[in-house]
């Protein structure tokens, strides 16, 4: 008696290969590298959970997150945002990473899926991370 063959299961892919496009955000953990075009080094993180609609991580100070919409088309939305509250020399910084959170209307994702961007409704970077 012969086992049958096994036949592969295709696999969910998030990526579009043909594109390099996500269809989710979620399975890459991003490091803020620049803000609206001034480079960063405060060691914040964003990771994004599809399943729950939560994003959020480390920023320079404080742990923060909050709910996030992205439809693996570009559009991206971050709400109902909270923080920690602990002072640091970097507040500054990471009162202006918040702010560009919350006006991110759009994302793009680098062909190499190496670094992705935020846009606000205008079209303009309002931060640039990199996938770690």
């Amino acid at each position: 008696m012969q086992a049958a063959p096994v036949q592969a299961t295709p696999s969910a892919d998030p990526v579009d290969i043909e594109t390099r496009t996500p269809a989710r955000l979620s399975g890459t953990s991003w490091t803020l590298s620049e803000m609206r075009g001034e480079r960063v080094s405060a060691g914040t993180e964003l990771h994004f959970d599809d399943a729950s609609a939560f994003a959020g991580g480390q920023g320079p100070c404080n742990s923060y997150g909050g709910e996030f919409a992205g439809d693996g088309e570009g559009t991206f939305s971050m709400a109902n945002i909270f923080a920690t509250k602990t002072a640091c020399a970097s507040l500054a910084v990471e009162a202006a990473y918040i702010d560009a959170l919350r006006t991110a209307r759009r994302y793009e994702v680098a062909d190499d899926a190496a670094s992705m961007t935020l846009l606000d409704a205008g079209g303009q970077p309002v931060a640039r991370f990199t996938a770690f």
